[in-house]
């Protein structure tokens, strides 16, 4: 009960009339031999990176195995906009919509998501410093659904309240339903637990990396 309450409280705050006005500017950071491209969001002075990969689409051969590292081979990332969610059937955005009608709004405040694709398996980040030596405290947030739904830019999941008292954000997005968690005869060498261990290999990633990203 007391979740429900709490999202509610969020979501009344997101069907607020009050609305922000956002202005960003292109930034780029060299990670190792990679580019990474982001935005700087000038009104909350925050640097955001959205959709930087933290392994290989787990599509073809690679479906129904553990996550398999990126390569270190130079690229150029562009992190401006959201990747596509992972897997699902449209849940959470029609829980979203009826909590708006509940409050008297029309159901559009609440789009569904973009896109869903396989190609998923990416992370976001807000900071306020891109300086090495800040070693700002690092959050790490997974997002709920029963291993069934959501993804890492729900709207009460954006980390640019946190980002501005200090701390780095990261959302994540992580394999559901059977592309996340399935278990077969014919796959006796797998775990099946593929969303858990993408999840792993976003936190190996994050702990590799956050550094240049304000982090500790």
């Amino acid at each position: 009960m007391r979740q429900i309450v709490q999202h509610l409280i969020t979501l009344i705050l997101f069907l607020s009339p009050v609305k922000a006005t956002l202005s960003e500017v292109g930034v780029s950071i060299n990670l190792h031999n990679s580019q990474i491209k982001g935005v700087f969001d000038t009104d909350n002075e925050l640097f955001i990176f959205r959709g930087i990969p933290y392994a290989v689409a787990p599509i073809g051969d690679l479906r129904w195995t553990s996550p398999v590292p990126l390569s270190p081979d130079p690229e150029v990332i562009n992190a401006q906009t959201f990747k596509p969610a992972c897997m699902q059937d449209e849940y959470t955005t029609e829980w979203y919509q009826d909590v708006a009608e509940l409050f008297g709004n029309p159901r559009s405040v609440f789009q569904h998501v973009d896109e869903v694709s396989e190609d998923c398996l990416y992370l976001n980040i807000w900071t306020n410093s891109l300086d090495p030596t800040s070693k700002k405290p690092v959050m790490v947030w997974v997002h709920g659904g029963a291993d069934t739904a959501g993804w890492s830019y729900e709207p009460n999941y954006l980390g640019h309240h946190l980002a501005r008292k200090d701390v780095v954000v990261v959302s994540i997005n992580y394999r559901l339903n059977i592309f996340g968690f399935f278990t077969h005869p014919d796959m006796p060498n797998q775990t099946g637990n593929f969303g858990l261990e993408d999840e792993i290999m976003a936190l190996q990633w994050v702990k590799d990396h956050i550094s240049s990203y304000g982090g500790d």
